[in-house]
């Protein structure tokens, strides 16, 4: 005879949960080389420079657009 079957699964065993501190994880631990690569590599530092300000310009744009078309009642 088959037993009847649960309608929900049975519990899984309890597992030992991964502990992680917040003062371990840190943007300011690796400021230190980041500084450090942006010092030894000025073209690197110009070409990330150059993409950042790329990058917003293309937002604002974008942004911009939008407002406007909503000024308009173009949506």
């Amino acid at each position: 005879m088959n037993p009847i079957p649960t309608p929900t699964p049975y519990a899984y065993e309890a597992v030992e949960y991964i502990t992680l501190n917040a003062s371990d994880w840190s943007i300011w631990n690796f400021a230190d080389d980041a500084i450090n690569v942006w010092n030894y590599e000025p073209l690197l530092g110009q070409l990330v420079q150059t993409a950042l300000v790329i990058v917003l310009v293309i937002i604002f744009v974008v942004v911009l657009i939008r407002q406007l078309q909503k000024l308009q009642g173009d949506e």
